[in-house]
């Protein structure tokens, strides 16, 4: 069985930053998946990643802060 990452961002109005987070990350070679646990964003977050970048699995969630979001991802 080949290595697997799997990278899990919690996010909550952080929209700004996804783009370079997110194209950072796709440049890695590593197999991995990334998964984005949107905790209730108004921003746009949700819309935005998935306009995209198609490719990251979202979860969204009601805000029960970043420990209750890295858990559910």
């Amino acid at each position: 069985m080949e290595d697997f990452a799997s990278i899990i961002i919690v996010t909550y109005n952080q929209r700004k930053y996804l783009t370079n987070c997110l194209r950072s990350l796709s440049l890695q070679e590593y197999p991995h998946e990334i998964i984005l646990v949107d905790n209730g964003s108004i921003d746009g977050t949700v819309q935005f990643v998935e306009n995209n970048f198609g490719y990251v699995k979202i979860i969204q969630n009601t805000n029960r802060g970043y420990g209750s979001g890295n858990n559910l991802g």
